[in-house]
């Protein structure tokens, strides 16, 4: 896996903006302590966005270098949270287009997402058959509609946050749920017919 156990830093207990602060100056161990507090997140919100954890090593690692890359622009270092959560959007949207042209094209064969690594054997049942369905719908929606309904539904964020992370407008963001919703809708009716 990407994040390997690093040793402690001398950075415990220290806000964000001052880590942020520190690493738009090179500070390397900021950057590491950066890494160390949010891999976590960024791993999770990455593996549930593509369904799997093929790529998943990948898409961290990608985040983590744009968000390096481009960390001398970010205004509000305080807000590296949501910022990172974007790019890891953003990376994995690119991603999931990019699986979907090269098996378009005969390049990569499409595995399909592993639902029952997904789903933790406590979830309650409900909560277990909306997820199964949800996943089991995901590949055949367009990535935007894809990303849109898993941040919604899967992470459980608000309307408009689901807009700030995906750069969309928040009426593009309910569009495309709604389209996610029918596509759903025709699923239930097609597993209740077989049943």
């Amino acid at each position: 896996m990407v994040l390997r156990a690093l040793p402690r830093p001398d950075h415990d207990g220290v806000d964000d903006a001052a880590l942020v602060g520190e690493a738009q100056q090179g500070g390397v161990k900021a950057q590491e302590a950066l890494v160390r507090k949010y891999g976590a997140m960024v791993n999770r919100l990455a593996f549930r966005l593509l369904g799997g954890s093929e790529d998943l090593d990948d898409l961290v690692q990608e985040s983590f270098l744009q968000a390096f890359r481009s960390l001398k622009r970010l205004d509000k270092p305080e807000a590296f949270r949501g910022w990172l959560s974007e790019i890891v959007v953003r990376t994995a949207h690119n991603l999931i287009r990019r699986r979907r042209l090269m098996s378009r094209i005969g390049l990569r064969t499409t595995r399909p997402i592993d639902v029952d690594g997904l789903i933790t054997p406590n979830t309650p049942l409900e909560s277990m058959l909306t997820l199964t369905s949800i996943y089991r719908t995901l590949e055949r929606l367009p990535a935007k509609v894809r990303i849109a309904l898993v941040l919604r539904r899967v992470e459980g964020r608000q309307l408009e946050e689901v807009a700030e992370l995906m750069g969309a407008s928040l009426a593009s963001v309910k569009r495309w749920l709604a389209q996610a919703d029918k596509v759903l809708e025709g699923e239930r009716r097609t597993v209740g017919s077989q049943t």
